[in-house]
């Protein structure tokens, strides 16, 4: 199978590495095999799983904290959020 790469780089130094310009940008041909390709599509999905595992482990802790009630009201963060930020940009203004 060819695939074509297209990038928007413009250094004269493609040239000289087999990419060709066009009208749209710089081009070039790639060889890739079928098994170069299904170990690509591998590689991700394996990744997005990785990605989904860490997701879930995050949720659960969170849901343990917030099972026992340990958790803050969301008004008293805000306020001590704003106070903080307040005082910073207060501070960076003298």
């Amino acid at each position: 199978m060819i695939y074509t790469a297209s990038v928007s780089c413009r250094a004269a130094s493609l040239w000289e590495n087999g990419w060709k310009a066009s009208s749209s940008g710089w081009s070039r041909q790639v060889v890739i095999t079928q098994s170069e390709v299904i170990c690509q599509g591998i590689r991700l999905v394996e990744e997005r799983e990785k990605k989904l595992l860490e997701l879930d482990a995050t949720l659960a802790r969170g849901i343990a904290d917030a099972d026992p009630g340990r958790t803050h009201p969301a008004d008293g963060v805000f306020a001590e959020l704003r106070a903080r930020y307040k005082g910073l940009i207060e501070g960076r203004d003298e």
